[in-house]
């Protein structure tokens, strides 16, 4: 099993405290070369985290409040008001990704949600989602990108941002780089046809930083900021700018 699979599954499907105790672990050895060095260690996690996550659906919700009179309201009288209206249910069916990233999704404004998926869409290495309200309340979901790994990326563990212009950025936190496997920098820009393009803007090379991983920021200038867990010259990660 690929070790980046199963260093982002680890946070996902374990327990906290798991989560916590190991992390120091997986820190004290990133001057090694980093995927020998955590598969040793997380091989028989990664296995159990695997097959739990083949079993998981993931949803989309929608939190909304009801204005009350909140002075004379209970605490169960809040908990009522709070509503959750199901948006959309990721599927492991081949098609559709699941295992949203942990970054928060956007919203543009006609009022469409953008993100991401770990893993999963018909290339099986992830996808970058749009979600779009219908007339009738009912959300449809659109694949913009299919992650193949390799050159170009695999594995966003992060959502995306959009610029002014509607392109969307992002992280993959594996491939790009043959040897070091460190991830990629990507633009998913839309066309006239309806059709996404996919740009890799930027490869990481383990010196430069790698396993970029939550959601970029994009300033006015269009530069880009992020941080990697591991690489960088202590391999402890760093903090990056991509300017255009």
């Amino acid at each position: 099993m690929d070790i980046t699979q199963l260093f982002h599954e680890l946070p996902i499907l374990s327990n906290v405290e798991t989560v916590v105790t190991l992390l120091p672990e997986v820190l004290r050895v990133a001057n090694q070369p980093p995927r020998h060095a955590l598969l040793q260690r997380f091989q028989r996690i990664g296995e159990r985290s695997t097959r739990r996550l083949a079993e998981q659906k993931v949803h989309v919700l929608r939190h909304d409040h009801i204005p009350v009179d909140t002075k004379s309201e209970t605490a169960s009288d809040a908990l009522q008001r709070r509503l959750e209206n199901l948006l959309h249910s990721f599927d492991n069916n081949g098609t559709d990704g699941y295992t949203p990233g942990n970054g928060a999704l956007i919203m543009d404004g006609s009022g469409s949600l953008y993100g991401t998926t770990e893993v999963g869409g018909s290339t099986r290495w992830g996808t970058v989602f749009r979600l779009t309200p219908g007339t009738d309340g009912h959300w449809k979901e659109t694949i913009l990108h299919g992650f193949k790994n390799g050159p170009s990326g695999g594995y966003p563990s992060g959502g995306v941002v959009m610029d002014k212009a509607g392109n969307l950025y992002g992280t993959a936190s594996d491939g790009g780089d043959p040897t070091c496997g460190c991830g990629v920098i990507y633009k998913v820009s839309p066309g006239p046809t309806g059709k996404w393009k996919y740009t890799v803007l930027h490869t990481f090379y383990g010196y430069d930083g790698a396993i970029p991983v939550g959601n970029l920021v994009l300033d006015k200038a269009g530069n880009l900021y992020g941080g990697t867990v591991l690489g960088g010259t202590t391999g402890n990660g760093v903090i990056f700018e991509l300017t255009p």
